[in-house]
């Protein structure tokens, strides 16, 4: 089969990889120029133009986007007739604002807290101040992870003093600020593959590490680990959320792996966002426990098929390696 991935900054490399392997003929289109050079030596074709690739793809091949920002044209490419494995322009949204996504969370059932969008640190420090309690500050889109923060303080003192430095000296890059209420437990995500009907495979459940220290300290970071497994069967995290959720991506036509990122207590689940795509690194731990073809596999998502997956039990452990200035 022929399969182009269309990546953001190489983050599908291995996926690209393992589908070569498994004897498929691949191209990968890195868009960002800085992260073109990922992957050479490697063995993977590239491509600079992933729209002159169309007619080498053609209708019965597969084209695979590793990140949200593509919904529309991935929209317009199923509509012609193509094999697209990613997300939606309605998928997009629910990344990229996080409260459009507690008011779909809402609205499909699900327990939410409190959320606020302003489009500045200023406005966002007006906020605390008249409202006094524990808020944790999130940036929308991919903006860097080191501005987020979990507020300790009862009176909401430390996130009025984070924001007070951002609307001095970090405008540019907090310019799109989230508050939402914090909220005690543990935090717990739930990811499965869609395919615009039903989900495929199992349930995977995932821990992650942001720290970019151990035992908690240091600034927040993408990622630095995660902890993750198989679940067989519909669990009661999967029943409280992704469940719901079904109706709403049938909705906006996904196709993909979704996930839905929670603080569990003794209330349950409440949703803190949505990540509408394969995960990094947990498409890494994924290819460790899954056992089937993920060429065949991701096809299926594409195409609306079921399909039976074949996975392992057990956990697996994904750690980033990282190199000064990270």
């Amino acid at each position: 089969m022929k399969i182009i991935v269309i990546s953001k900054d190489g983050d599908a490399l291995d996926l690209a990889i393992r589908l070569r392997n498994e004897g498929h003929s691949v191209k990968i289109a890195i868009q960002d120029k800085d992260f073109r050079k990922i992957g050479d030596g490697f063995g993977v074709v590239k491509v600079a133009d992933r729209k002159k690739e169309l007619s080498w793809i053609g209708k019965v091949g597969l084209i695979i986007f590793d990140q949200t920002g593509w919904g529309k044209e991935q929209d317009e490419l199923r509509k012609a007739g193509y094999s697209v494995v990613g997300g939606s322009e309605g998928a997009d949204r629910l990344e990229f604002d996080r409260c459009h996504a507690q008011k779909i969370f809402k609205k499909c059932g699900m327990k939410t807290v409190v959320s606020r969008h302003f489009p500045s640190a200023e406005e966002a420090l007006e906020f605390v101040r008249k409202n006094k309690r524990r808020w944790v500050v999130k940036q929308n889109g991919h903006a860097d992870k080191c501005f987020s923060y979990d507020g300790r303080r009862s009176d909401g003192s430390d996130v009025s003093a984070l924001l007070e430095n951002y609307a001095k000296f970090n405008k540019d890059a907090c310019n799109s600020i989230d508050l939402q209420e914090r909220v005690v437990g543990v935090e717990l995500a739930a990811t499965r593959y869609f395919n615009g009907k039903d989900w495929i495979g199992p349930v995977m459940m995932n821990i992650e590490h942001k720290k970019l220290f151990p035992g908690g300290l240091g600034p927040k970071t993408s990622e630095m680990g995660t902890l993750m497994w198989f679940d067989d069967g519909e669990n009661k995290l999967f029943n409280e959320t992704l469940q719901k959720i079904t109706p709403y991506l049938r909705k906006i036509k996904f196709r993909g792996c979704f996930d839905i990122n929670c603080i569990v207590n003794e209330e349950g689940a409440i949703p803190l966002e949505a990540t509408p795509r394969f995960g990094y690194p947990t498409i890494h731990g994924e290819s460790a426990l899954v056992l089937s073809p993920w060429g065949e596999f991701l096809k299926a998502v594409a195409d609306g098929k079921p399909y039976d997956l074949k996975w392992r039990k057990g956990v697996c452990v994904v750690v980033l390696l990282a190199t000064p200035p990270f």
